[in-house]
């Protein structure tokens, strides 16, 4: 939809107000849509609000995707294996933005393996007893992502008690 700089008249005094809008298509026709515009001084001093990045000689707000519903998890693994940490979305990659995996053992190291589904992501990392493995990115990065419809899963390599927390977000198979 390609706006066209316009103006609707609008009576209250004898000489009419204009409202600036601009004029586009849509499914119902030929409109005016009413903008509101931040302003500078000189009459090209107009910021326009786009998904893109300003020009040299722009006047502009950077917009960006609102991020989407963040989620947590929090689960105690206790068997060795494959342990889901969040159940398969369909049609949804699960993207991980940080993670915190305590092998909370008091005496015994375990090697754990992010995967999506059975398909390993990231490690195998070794946790000795009593240590942890972080890791952070800030959205719309993410540490580690499965594909689309799989589960979120946290190999370990021998029965311990681990504690894994993090957040994600679910988003389209891109």
């Amino acid at each position: 939809m390609a706006g066209t700089d316009s103006f609707v008249q609008v009576p209250p005094d004898s000489t009419g107000k204009l409202v600036d809008c601009d004029s586009l298509t849509t499914g119902s026709g030929t409109v005016q849509r009413e903008r509101h515009r931040v302003a500078g001084a000189a009459a090209a001093e107009l910021a326009d609000v786009r998904n893109a990045n300003a020009g040299a000689t722009d006047y502009g707000l950077v917009t960006r995707e609102a991020p989407k519903s963040w989620k947590l998890f929090n689960v105690l693994l206790t068997a060795s294996g494959d342990g889901t940490i969040v159940a398969a979305v369909v049609g949804k990659r699960l993207k991980v933005y940080w993670f915190l995996v305590q092998n909370q053992d008091g005496s015994n190291s375990v090697n754990v393996i992010w995967k999506s589904a059975t398909n390993v992501l990231l490690g195998p990392v070794f946790l000795q007893s009593v240590s942890s493995w972080r890791e952070a990115d800030p959205p719309p990065s993410f540490a580690v992502a499965t594909n689309a419809g799989e589960a979120l899963v946290l190999n370990l390599d021998a029965a311990r008690n681990v504690r894994v927390v993090g957040a994600y977000w679910d988003d389209d198979a891109s």
